[in-house]
């Protein structure tokens, strides 16, 4: 069985895989112990706060060596990013160290580009727990089975696949009126007018443009926020600030007034794209290169904070 030691590692499973970044993992009891199971790049993965252990891949997917196995799946838990530096770069900010202190662990992952637009194309309008749900019900009746464990664990779905299928198989997996994005970037990217892959390494001026519709006409359906998320969460553009409705939560409580935007931002519960561009820049021009990830710590911290109090409210 392959494993990858997580020893030495600054790295806490639980605060990265509930962070918002990513849907396919999820905690379970196995002959391994208890920890988190997910599908990455067709092998499914378990992972403790000690190593990260291959229990299955999905047919025609490698077999790598030990030394591949270790580059390919450091890339995607973002090992090689120097978290020290990282925040030493930040501005002296007593809300954003509590955070930091508070979420002490987390990784940004590097995302496949292809599964992460998709996951954040359903992610439109919808809350964690629907979203989970329909990337789920897309693997089950799209992907390939791997392996079974308190349940069968399937592949995400390739773009030929997505392509292949009709509305109602769409709809058939609770995808609601997101079918129609489904549809039209699978067919982009299956058909090779869009190539996800040749993105890497672009600038995240560069990339947004590339998947923002109606910058591009790339994909359907992707604004603003989905572009940054893809940009952050596949492509690790870590100068990319996702704003969803708890970052400007934050942002309206906590930054207004240092951005220079109290009344701009007061009584707005959206951004247009206008001013959406403009507040990422602030939080850029404020929090610096590494402002993807000053983003994922205030997102846990005002999220799990306001989690708390309604859970007060109730006793």
């Amino acid at each position: 069985m392959q494993a990858l030691s997580l020893s030495g590692l600054r790295f806490n499973p639980e605060i990265t895989f509930t962070s918002g970044q990513t849907f396919r993992w999820r905690k379970i009891t196995t002959r391994e112990g208890i920890g988190w199971v997910g599908v990455v790049m067709g092998h499914v993965l378990f992972v403790n706060d000690d190593e990260i252990l291959c229990l299955g891949r999905a047919v025609g997917s490698s077999e790598s060596d030990r030394t591949d196995f270790e580059e390919t799946f450091s890339s995607y838990f973002s090992f090689r990013d120097n978290m020290q530096e990282i925040r030493r770069s930040f501005p002296y900010d007593k809300f954003l160290s509590e955070s930091i202190r508070t979420y002490d662990g987390l990784r940004i992952l590097t995302q496949d580009p292809w599964e992460c637009l998709i996951s954040f194309v359903c992610s439109i309008n919808k809350n964690i727990p629907g979203i989970i749900s329909m990337i789920e019900l897309l693997s089950c009746r799209f992907g390939k089975k791997i392996i079974t464990l308190d349940r069968p664990v399937f592949s995400f779905p390739t773009a030929s696949k997505l392509h292949e299928a009709s509305k109602s198989d769409l709809l058939d997996c609770k995808v609601g009126f997101r079918w129609r994005f489904i549809q039209f970037i699978s067919r982009q990217v299956a058909s090779g007018k869009f190539d996800l892959y040749s993105l890497s390494g672009k600038r995240y001026n560069e990339l947004r443009t590339e998947l923002i519709s109606e910058l591009s006409g790339n994909t359907l359906g992707v604004g603003h926020k989905v572009a940054d998320c893809v940009s952050l969460f596949a492509y690790h553009c870590t100068d990319a600030f996702p704003i969803d409705v708890w970052i400007l939560r934050c942002l309206k409580t906590h930054y207004a007034e240092k951005f220079g935007m109290v009344t701009l931002l007061e009584h707005r519960n959206a951004l247009s794209p206008r001013l959406y561009d403009a507040v990422q820049e602030k939080a850029l021009a404020y929090f610096g290169g590494y402002c993807g990830y000053a983003q994922q710590y205030l997102y846990m911290k005002i999220r799990d904070d306001d989690l708390a109090i309604r859970k007060a409210e109730k006793v």
